[in-house]
């Protein structure tokens, strides 16, 4: 395995892979480079937001690819698709911090949601399509690097290039608004102006790089780094230059991890649950078996429950969960890739069947969707809510009250339902 990673890392395991690994560390210096100005700006968080906007531009390309005649699936169609919500996701966030009383950290919050919450819609409108679901599109929520073919691969790495060279261009103008805004505007430059074109280049590396590492974890590929460079050094461009190292460095090691084992595990807590066994069953069958319980008497299930504990990293991933979960419980061999291991299904009808043999019903998924909208924030939120309100006892509260809502929810929906049918 070593020798093949040594090959890979070097490029010499042939065209495909090496035009990914290209593509990968192009993107990762691009990430590095360019995310060092929001960090200073101290808006980093944005592009949470940004990033959660982009899924339905991806779903709305989508849908027009198909009215086109097309399948849909084409990457550059789907990356304008995304930066076009994902730039409405920037103007939104600004027209609330600027028109209302809310602070930024609460406009991300509500634009994220908002515009989240109307991607998972589309995504599902097409699932119930007649022209092959949703499959492939999935992967823009958690990336696959693996997946991504070599023309693909250079979109992504040129796109990169062209992103980092407009970031240095502006790097004098970008690191005065960063340090001392009130010097930038003596000097006659227009700060909204800079902002936007700071926000813009921030986009272009969103768009860029979903397809690649996802929604989720292009956040961490433009904070990580300039944090990290943060602490070596204080000279801006000594900064840049280190965060694009860094940034690059994580693409070049993860993409020909990808490459060499292209079914990775989808986190390592749900790979440890799934594959830390306990006498005859693994963690996460004994969590099941323990939850379930509870989970039946509110219409749920405990693979549901393990799934939101799991999922609190990031919401995002709840359903990955579930599919993983019941393939590991219901011991079906013939879907999946592994204990621990992510996959995807291709339409409906495979998905439901799945479900089924999980034991689910119609009041299982009502009440999933139920406490979808009811369940607790993710790790995001609840260090947002933490910072703001500097109190562990609201925290807690804001944490638990909308679970102890959704439970309660569920429980009367589950009564009413048994009792009338």
């Amino acid at each position: 395995m070593s020798d093949d990673l040594f090959l890979i890392l070097t490029f010499q395991a042939g065209y495909n892979t090496s035009a990914v690994l290209a593509g990968v560390l192009a993107l990762g210096i691009g990430g590095g480079g360019v995310g060092v100005f929001s960090f200073l700006r101290k808006r980093a968080l944005i592009s949470d937001a940004i990033s959660h906007a982009t899924l339905p531009g991806i779903g709305l390309a989508f849908l027009i690819g198909i009215a086109a005649g097309g399948t849909g699936r084409d990457l550059p169609l789907l990356m304008i698709g995304a930066a076009a919500t994902g730039a409405a996701g920037i103007l939104a966030v600004q027209w609330i911090r600027d028109h209302t009383r809310l602070p930024e950290d609460t406009a991300i919050g509500t634009v994220l949601s908002v515009f989240f919450g109307l991607g998972i819609v589309l995504l599902t409108l097409i699932q119930t399509l007649e022209t092959g679901g949703q499959a492939g599109l999935n992967s823009f929520l958690l990336g696959s690097t693996a997946a991504l073919t070599a023309n693909e691969a250079w979109l992504i790495g040129g796109a990169s290039a062209v992103t980092v060279i407009a970031g240095i261009a502006l790097m004098k103008e970008f690191g005065a608004v960063a340090f001392d805004e009130g010097f930038a505007a003596a000097q006659g430059w227009r700060i909204s102006l800079l902002d936007i074109a700071m926000l813009a280049l921030l986009l272009a590396i969103v768009a860029i790089g979903l397809k690649t590492v996802g929604l989720i974890l292009i956040i961490a590929l433009v904070i990580i780094p300039p944090a990290a460079a943060r602490f070596w050094t204080e000279h801006l461009g000594r900064m840049v230059g280190l965060s694009a190292l860094f940034g690059g460095l994580s693409g070049w090691v993860g993409g020909g991890l990808s490459a060499l084992l292209p079914n990775v595990p989808a986190g390592a807590v749900i790979w440890l649950a799934s594959n830390l066994h306990i006498g005859d069953a693994s963690f996460a069958e004994h969590m099941v078996s323990w939850l379930n319980p509870f989970g039946v008497l509110i219409g749920l299930n405990g693979v549901i429950l393990l799934a939101y504990v799991l999922a609190i990293p990031a919401n995002e991933i709840v359903i990955p969960t579930v599919l993983m979960l019941t393939v590991l419980t219901a011991d079906v061999s013939s879907v999946g890739s592994g204990a621990g291991i992510k996959f995807e299904l291709d339409n409906n009808d495979a998905t439901g069947e799945l479900l089924r043999s999980g034991g689910w019903t119609l009041l299982t998924a009502v009440n999933l969707m139920l406490f979808s909208l009811l369940h607790n924030p993710c790790s995001t939120t609840i260090y947002t809510i933490y910072k703001e309100t500097q109190s562990a006892k609201w925290t807690t509260v804001a944490t638990l009250l909308p679970v102890v809502l959704g439970v309660a929810i569920c429980f009367l929906v589950t009564q009413v339902w048994r009792l009338a049918v």
